[in-house]
């Protein structure tokens, strides 16, 4: 059964398989990537999954002396967030039954850029909003 995009039946059974072996529910997730040192987007990675692979490029902010031309690495981290609070979200609204009608998240970051982050550590603030309609 899918509820909410989440293969509810497939879920239920990795769960009742990996009971008794945690070990069984251990994945690696790896990244490599390298730094671009002519022109161009500043860092690039191939990244692999299950169907497929794509490769990544960021760039940072032209204020931080990149291009500004691809998402900045702040982009990626504040996407794998908000990717992965809202999945878990979902699928324990899904596992639970519960039929969602529309699921989005506010994700925004306040605070020093890095470039200041240096003269002011730790200072930044990370705030997700989820957005329901049930």
């Amino acid at each position: 059964m899918k509820q909410n995009n989440v293969d509810v039946d497939k879920l239920k059974a990795v769960i009742s398989e990996v009971k008794g072996d945690l070990e069984k529910a251990k994945k690696i997730n790896k990244i490599e990537g390298e730094w671009n040192l002519g022109e161009g987007p500043q860092f690039l990675s191939e990244i692999g999954f299950e169907k497929g692979k794509v490769t990544l490029k960021a760039d940072q902010p032209s204020f931080m002396g990149g291009g500004g031309t691809q998402p900045g690495p702040m982009h990626y981290c504040l996407f794998g967030l908000a990717s992965c609070y809202t999945a878990t979200f979902v699928t324990m609204a899904s596992m639970e039954g519960v039929k969602l009608k529309k699921v989005r998240v506010n994700l925004k970051r306040s605070g020093c850029q890095q470039k200041v982050r240096w003269i002011f550590p730790g200072y930044s603030a990370y705030q997700i909003i989820p957005l329901l309609e049930e």
